[in-house]
């Protein structure tokens, strides 16, 4: 005796893996962030130059200004994808499932919309955060910049001996560099996870916007944020210190170029 089909209940840990799968099989998905990266080191090249043609001649300030703005071009950046992945499969990537079936999965007390809600919500599934760790911030005024003689907005630091002071400069923009492009090569590499999870959490959110059901999601700016504000926040103090003490270790100079060619080079030259 046959039995009638019933479809099987909905898995939202291996949808999330499907999604993922179908992006990393159409998309070159570590390409599609390169590109990401390439054009957030753009962002911040073009605040730090526009910052030095406005007179800000604190190395440590632009660097800043750089790092908030290379982050935030990282999510206008992400938006941006998002569209365009689902404008190109957005139909792939939809579970074949009735949004109350997928809202009641995630979160089986949600409440019915026309609900009062309620003074503390619900407990919501947990849901499972994958990708690295990894932020996107660049400060690209580490090759390029012009030199000058009025006095940047920087501390002073008194060091004995230009040898010493050589070194250390060298060991700021090793530093500043080794954060800077391996933050951009991590989350390079981490691209299939990192891309996968924001798509999904945007299709998500589409699906539950559809249901009768009330529930509470991050969104992808909260996968993304919770992946990369940490490294993000790093590259930021590291690169905003580096600048000031760049520059205190050599006053006078507004540019990292200008302090490397008149501390490190021009001194070993002397």
């Amino acid at each position: 005796m046959s039995t009638p089909y019933r479809r099987e209940r909905f898995d939202l840990a291996a949808w999330r893996e499907r999604v993922r799968n179908r992006l990393t099989s159409r998309f070159g998905l570590r390409l599609h962030m390169t590109l990401v990266v390439a054009l957030v080191f753009a962002t911040a090249f073009v605040t730090t130059r526009g910052l030095l043609a406005l007179h800000v001649t604190s190395m440590g300030l632009r660097y800043l200004a750089a790092s908030i703005t290379g982050y935030a071009a990282f999510f206008g950046l992400l938006r941006a994808w998002l569209w365009y992945v689902t404008e190109q499969a957005g139909a792939e990537l939809v579970p074949p499932h009735a949004p109350d079936e997928v809202a009641l999965a995630i979160d089986p007390y949600a409440a019915p919309r026309s609900t009062p809600v309620p003074p503390e919500p619900a407990p919501v599934a947990a849901r499972g955060r994958h990708g690295g760790s990894s932020g996107v911030d660049v400060i690209p005024d580490i090759s390029l910049g012009s030199s000058g003689s009025s006095g940047g907005g920087g501390f002073s630091l008194d060091v004995d001996g230009e040898g010493c002071v050589a070194v250390l400069i060298v060991g700021i923009v090793a530093l500043i560099a080794a954060v800077l492009f391996g933050a951009a090569g991590y989350v390079i590499y981490q691209a299939p996870t990192l891309l996968g999870e924001a798509a999904f959490e945007l299709v998500l959110a589409s699906v539950l916007a559809r249901s009768s059901r009330r529930v509470t999601r991050d969104g992808w700016t909260g996968s993304v944020l919770a992946a990369t504000w940490k490294p993000a926040l790093v590259l930021a103090v590291v690169a905003t210190l580096g600048g000031f003490a760049a520059q205190g270790l050599c006053p006078g100079e507004i540019t990292l170029r200008g302090v490397i060619n008149r501390c490190v080079l021009d001194r070993d030259k002397s």
